[in-house]
């Protein structure tokens, strides 16, 4: 088992091991869907947009998407008062942004990291 981890590791399949920390246990109570749409989607806005969010503590996920809306965001913060500062003063401060929405988190049903293939 272990040569078989190591050679997974050595080739790229596994890229890193992490905790999963829960987090309720350190305050962090708030989770919210956030889904972003452009103005411009020049490749340099989009890069651009795409280096600050990845900058932003509260951003724990962060994906390019097709259809409505160009980024869906997971922020996790302490309570929705946290939310609505970290919407006011880091996420709707960057530029090129024309419209940001916002589906609250009432509760989990299945949350992995593990890929079965």
């Amino acid at each position: 088992v272990y040569d078989r981890i190591k050679k997974l590791e050595n080739e790229g399949y596994i890229k890193e091991y992490v905790a999963l920390v829960d987090p309720h246990k350190v305050g962090l109570t708030f989770t919210v869907i956030v889904a972003v749409s452009l103005n411009s989607q020049r490749l340099d806005c989009v890069a651009e947009f795409s280096r600050q969010i990845a900058a932003l503590d509260e951003v724990v996920e962060a994906y390019v998407t097709g259809g409505i809306f160009d980024y869906v965001l997971k922020v996790v913060v302490k309570d929705p008062a946290t939310y609505n500062t970290f919407i006011a003063t880091k996420l709707s401060v960057i530029p090129n942004i024309s419209k940001i929405q916002s589906s609250f988190v009432m509760s989990y049903i299945k949350q992995s990291t593990r890929l079965h293939f």
